[in-house]
């Protein structure tokens, strides 16, 4: 099934009429230009990119913006295989308009070397790197064998199946009642200080610390095997 890509029109002056007499018309180009550069700035430097926008409607007449055009992405600013754009103009006379760009994003990602079954912990012959389009990997992805290394798997994998997080078990690199060498930055100065970890969590977890020396309760995010880094 081929899926045509379609532009929503939103708000303002948006009309398949011409503007009022002598006023210049938006170029529907600069229009694509701009909403393909704001997927391709959003998107992963390591990424090969490649991106495609169906032509707007040679009907549409907007009026010509005096400052340069704005960009956004839905939500949380995910890339998907296809990802609407809003595109506005915030000048005299506003206007704002949806392009859908098609988007393949390719990315080195990890992949099952053979089949592995379940609560089997990742090791280096058990997966490969291999490049996919990760703008269809809803899932989401992983990208580096230190990130699974040795972490268990919560159900059995075929060969050739791209790894993604919810396949593995939760990891903690900081337990509950571990000593932690907690790191806080004061201005310039870094300032290094042992603290127990009174909740356990795995890279990028946010836990609480309670420092030694003070017994200040410290919340603070892993950032590896017995370290964490002090949040403001």
């Amino acid at each position: 099934m081929h899926h045509r890509l379609r532009s929503l029109p939103v708000i303002g002056a948006l009309v398949l009429c011409a503007p009022a007499f002598g006023a210049q018309v938006q170029s529907l180009e600069a229009i694509t230009q701009a909403a393909v550069a704001k997927v391709r700035s959003a998107a992963p430097k390591d990424a090969r990119v490649q991106l495609s926008v169906n032509p707007l409607d040679s009907r549409l007449r907007l009026a010509a913006c005096a400052s340069p055009l704005k960009t956004s992405l839905p939500g949380r600013g995910r890339i998907g295989s296809y990802t609407s754009v809003q595109v506005t103009c915030a000048g005299p006379r506003p206007w704002s308009i949806r392009v859908t760009v098609a988007v393949k994003m390719f990315r080195k990602v990890l992949v099952t070397t053979h089949p592995l079954a379940r609560d089997d912990r990742i090791g280096e012959g058990d997966v490969s790197l291999a490049e996919k389009d990760v703008a269809r990997l809803a899932y989401g992805y992983v990208g580096s064998l230190d990130d699974v290394k040795g972490r268990a798997l919560v159900r059995p994998l075929s060969a050739g199946t791209v790894l993604t997080p919810n396949m593995l078990a939760h990891r903690e690199l900081v337990k509950r009642g571990d000593t932690v060498m907690l790191t806080v930055q004061a201005g310039p100065v870094q300032v290094r200080a042992s603290g127990v970890a009174l909740a356990g969590g795995d890279r990028g977890d946010r836990v609480t610390v309670r420092n030694t020396s003070s017994g200040k309760a410290i919340q603070a995010m892993v950032t590896g095997v017995g370290t964490a880094q002090a949040l403001p």
